[in-house]
């Protein structure tokens, strides 16, 4: 490959907060470069109760991008707990 990186291409990629301003044009580049990105929103998806739902798309997930969070409301939860849980 001359040098060049192994790129995304045919990688199934997870993404989390895939609509916010960091993960939607994550996402986007991904598809672009032809990774299979499967979008998992909080509420649909998962929540901070329940991340079995997602079980599915991770178990089959080649590399797993966490791009949600918050700022106020739940902050620990959502920046801290929920990557763990995810990673987990």
């Amino acid at each position: 490959m001359d040098g060049e990186a192994e790129g995304p291409r045919g990688r199934r990629v997870v993404v989390t907060g895939a609509s916010g301003a960091f993960g939607k044009p994550m996402s986007e580049l991904l598809e672009a470069r032809g990774a299979l990105v499967t979008r998992l929103a909080y509420g649909r998806d998962w929540d901070y109760d329940d991340y079995a739902r997602c079980d599915d798309a991770l178990a089959e997930a080649d590399i797993l991008v966490l791009t949600h969070g918050k700022k106020m409301d739940n902050a620990m939860e959502a920046n801290c707990d929920a990557f763990v849980a995810f990673i987990e």
